[in-house]
């Protein structure tokens, strides 16, 4: 049996893609014509040889088997595998080209004569009771979930009509909630592998059957396969949390998690289609979940130490682009419950706020740098994430879309509107650093205020010399998030939306005074950012975006030209002046770039004029006083060299014929 096993194995192998083919000598066509046979005449019968013996296995217990036994069990296993994974003739035709996703996530999509044997519920029924008696066997496992996996993309003309389709995707949901159920999911002896396989076959099921063909279970199932589905994503997020990512099991749980976390982007798309708030419950339950995956008690339950995450933060990339995904999908799940996320954010970042201030005023009492700042790294890590999921949760953060504020988040704003909202005065609130939770406001607002209350007292920290206690990283965040924000909501036009919210635009619509404030606002915040941390790449590089976010923005563009704050920082940055002379050579090209962006307007030419000018000077001067022999030889001319030779590339990365017009005419001039 094992030879025979190893042989049909080896065929199949042979001729089951048709993209490729051993060199033996054989033509192509040759080839084609072997595998098209095999298919026709031979891949059912190697199924049903397969199927036969693992029957007789599924009868058993399998953890009493020998070696032996085990060992041609695990063949039979890997032969019925590669069949569900045969690349078939009629979808994959000879001489046309796939690409490498289309052929290492091949659907299982057999002929219409294979319906009797793959349609009986005997057949799913058997791979989940060999999934059950297989538990403590990891190989035997990985390659159960393989098959489980093909059959849940089950597709094609094998389904003679949507009743077939209906009736296998019942089957297949009962079996698999039966499993999930008899292996309880919150058992702290479940592997990593059982929760990742059976993740990716819940994964293949939902992207494979459309909507329509979901919604043909009875309620009650159906219900009861999305409480299930939720459960399993929280458990995730919990076990992630747990468990250290570089360990094998909590890889697996992260992998899990994020899986689970597409399953349900596939549902929520077509939200519209099922009964109204189905699946409000599993969204609440889901997003608390995340907030106890990314928070520490007592609000979560997240395990790593501060100096774990120091070390962490060295060798991997920003957490806003190594869980943009993952973040995109949890703030799309959250603006599915707008009602209960918003509210929540809000509670916890003023927490967060209350305990910052008190931090400020225990290190001004001690006036000493020898403080345990255990806590505080805590709270930075806290509010790092909260700020993170803010972003994402108000925002689509999209490439090269128009960027606009979400529909769901915008109905819910005018469903608020409805019931008395209060006003928030912006500019007060942040001064007087003002809680808005527990209040009846706009939350959209009451964010936004506390995006800025934490601006506010990271200057109070730097004003009274404890620059060291801050946190780079959610400086970045912040600054970050702030650049989002401008982006969609700083200055909206009404007349971009068809519905707006009252209590949205009157706070920071176009023409407002607030608008006004906010604009000057974040000039200062990006600029005091690149005074203090220029050295820190990320802090710098967010500064940089929040300018160029409101150069953008084409009504924040026109407010920033009356604000003497721009004025003067064009002068002191472009005359090198502290504390904007020691910026990095690439954060100098960007900053020249967004000033001549934010150029526009009746007052564009005397910017830009006052902007260049300078330039000139200081490379004239240069030019005229030193050699290029001796330049190098004296001291500070060479890096004032290098930051003019940065300031005109990033005039050049800004290609507008009116500025080189004007670079020219003043370059005559002189």
């Amino acid at each position: 049996q094992q030879l025979g096993c190893s042989l049909l194995s080896a065929v199949l192998v042979e001729y089951s893609s048709s993209t490729g083919s051993s060199a033996v000598g054989l033509t192509w066509e040759f080839h084609f014509q072997c595998k098209r046979a095999i298919e026709n005449e031979e891949l059912l019968r190697i199924l049903m040889f397969g199927l036969q013996v693992l029957e007789q296995y599924a009868s058993v217990d399998i953890s009493s088997l020998s070696s032996e036994a085990l060992k041609l069990l695990l063949s039979f296993v890997k032969l019925t595998s590669q069949v569900l994974n045969w690349h078939f003739c009629h979808t994959h035709p000879l001489g046309v080209a796939f690409s490498v996703a289309e052929m290492t996530n091949v659907s299982f999509k057999p002929p219409k004569d294979w319906s009797s044997t793959v349609l009986n519920p005997n057949f799913l029924q058997l791979f989940f009771k060999l999934l059950m008696g297989c538990r403590n066997q990891e190989d035997l496992l990985h390659h159960i979930f393989q098959c489980l996996s093909q059959l849940a993309s089950l597709s094609g003309s094998v389904f003679f009509n949507d009743k077939d389709r209906a009736i296998y995707i019942t089957v297949f949901a009962s079996e698999l909630l039966e499993y999930i159920q008899n292996i309880n999911f919150s058992s702290s002896n479940l592997s990593g592998q059982e929760i990742y396989g059976t993740s990716g076959v819940v994964y293949r099921l939902v992207t494979t059957f459309p909507t329509s063909t979901m919604l043909t279970m009875e309620k009650d199932k159906l219900a009861n396969f999305t409480e299930v589905l939720a459960q399993a994503t929280c458990m995730c997020a919990q076990k992630a949390s747990e468990i250290n990512s570089d360990d094998d099991n909590g890889y697996l749980y992260h992998e899990s998690f994020d899986q689970l976390l597409n399953t349900w982007m596939h549902l929520l798309v077509d939200s519209n289609d099922f009964p109204p708030n189905f699946f409000q419950q599993a969204c609440c339950d889901i997003f608390q979940s995340y907030l106890g995956f990314k928070l520490a008690p007592p609000t979560g339950w997240r395990t790593c130490n501060s100096e774990d995450d120091d070390v962490l933060c060295e060798v991997q990339e920003d957490d806003r682009v190594l869980f943009s995904e993952q973040l995109s999908n949890i703030g799309y799940i959250a603006r599915s419950v707008p009602e209960y996320s918003l509210p929540l954010l809000l509670k916890l970042i003023e927490e967060c706020l209350t305990k910052f201030t008190a931090c400020y005023s225990q290190l001004v009492s001690l006036q000493t740098a020898q403080t345990d700042t255990t806590e505080l790294s805590s709270l930075y890590e806290d509010i790092h994430w909260l700020f993170l999921l803010t972003s994402y949760l108000l925002n689509d953060i999209l490439q090269g879309e128009f960027v606009s504020i979400p529909n769901k988040l915008m109905e819910y704003l005018i469903t608020t509107d409805k019931q008395d909202v209060q006003d928030v005065d912006i500019q007060t609130a942040v001064l007087q650093q003002e809680n808005c939770s527990g209040k009846n406001v706009n939350h959209v607002v009451a964010l936004l205020v506390c995006m800025c209350r934490w601006c506010e007292l990271e200057k109070l920290y730097i004003n009274a010399g404890l620059l060291p206690h801050l946190s780079p990283q959610v400086t970045s965040t912040v600054t970050w998030l702030l650049a989002k924000m401008a982006d969609s909501y700083l200055l909206f036009r009404d007349s971009d939306y068809q519905q707006v919210s009252v209590s949205l635009s009157s706070a920071v619509g176009s023409g407002t005074a607030t608008g006004h404030w906010l604009v000057s606002f974040l000039i200062d915040k990006s600029v005091s950012n690149l005074s203090v941390w220029s050295s820190d790449k990320s802090v710098a590089d967010s500064s940089v975006e929040l300018l160029s976010s409101l150069a953008k923005n084409s009504s924040a563009a026109v407010v920033a030209m009356d604000c003497d704050l721009l004025w003067s920082v064009m002068c002191t940055f472009v005359t090198r002046q502290a504390p904007l002379d020691q910026l990095p050579c690439a954060v100098q090209r960007k900053l020249m770039c967004n000033l001549i962006l934010l150029a526009n307007g009746s007052k564009k030419e005397l910017f830009l004029t006052q902007l260049l000018e300078p330039l000139q000077r200081r490379l004239k001067f240069i030019l005229q006083r030193f050699s290029l022999k001796t330049l190098s030889k004296e001291p500070g001319v060479k890096d004032e060299l290098i930051s003019i030779v940065e300031c005109l590339c990033g005039v050049g990365l800004v290609s507008k014929a009116s500025l080189k017009y004007l670079m020219l005419s003043l370059a005559v001039r002189k």
